[in-house]
């Protein structure tokens, strides 16, 4: 029987997926293998990779059997209540009565300058309220061009009275300068401090989340590359057809893979 060839990219999203069993976005995972360290002799952040974090504990030295698999069952277990807790905080409860919720993000391709930016507003139901691209010729950085769509969203939220909004983003270092627990770049201030003057007209909430649960603002980005003019939409009927797959599995819970 001949064996079955698993195509590359499959494999690479499958090995991002494993990756936040060890490192995580946040400091979860730290903290599990640091409390299990003695027992387990497993550190991963001595691992370089998903292969050699896995080969890292598969390789230890257990002298007793029974000690193996305690050994392993534990291993499984801190893997699936990373895995339990990543998904509680992506998939969470219904947030407070009208609250929305802005996901943003931000595409920058160095290859040919290309920048484009988007975002998403949605309802504790995941419905979209408003949706907008932008094309963001003159960019420097991804940070600069994540910066942008930030300021752009909140700008929409404000004109249209909306008042109390949960951002969500996945740029860490985004949410730590805009949170003020990291230095702002020169070139990023002007845009900052937009952003500044929104959030004390708006009641903000910045949360960091994975690249995963943002997909549906990253798609928009995407169109936001390709788009010559500010595209903004009212209706999850109107995005445009490459964001409509991502929109929808996000919709009913079920996050895209990056491939």
């Amino acid at each position: 029987m001949a064996a079955l060839s698993i195509p590359v990219t499959v494999m690479r999203a499958f090995h991002r997926i494993l990756a936040n069993f060890f490192w995580g976005s946040s400091d979860i995972a730290n903290k599990v293998w640091a409390d299990l360290l003695h027992l387990l002799h497993f550190n991963n952040r001595a691992a370089t990779s998903v292969n050699d974090g896995l080969l890292s504990f598969l390789s230890c030295q257990v002298h007793y059997s029974v000690e193996r698999k305690l050994a392993h069952y534990t291993f499984m277990s801190a893997m699936w209540e990373i895995w339990c807790s990543r998904n509680q905080t992506r998939f969470q409860e219904e947030e407070m009565s009208g609250r929305l919720e802005l996901n943003v993000d931000g595409v920058f391709k160095l290859a040919n300058s290309g920048a484009g930016g988007g975002g998403i507003l949605r309802d504790h139901e995941g419905r979209c309220v408003f949706a907008f691209a932008k094309n963001y010729q003159g960019a420097i950085s991804a940070l600069d061009v994540e910066t942008r769509a930030l300021r752009d969203g909140l700008t929409i939220c404000c004109n249209k009275g909306i008042l109390d909004i949960l951002v969500e983003i996945d740029s860490l270092n985004l949410k730590r300068i805009v949170t003020g627990q990291m230095h702002r770049l020169w070139e990023l201030t002007c845009i900052i401090q937009d952003v500044a003057i929104i959030t004390k007209k708006v009641k903000v909430q910045i949360k960091h989340v994975p690249r995963e649960a943002n997909q549906v603002a990253h798609s928009l980005a995407g169109y936001g590359c390709s788009t010559k003019h500010f595209r903004c939409w009212d209706s999850g009927a109107d995005i445009p057809h490459v964001v409509k797959g991502p929109y929808r599995l996000d919709k009913v819970g079920c996050p895209t893979l990056m491939l």
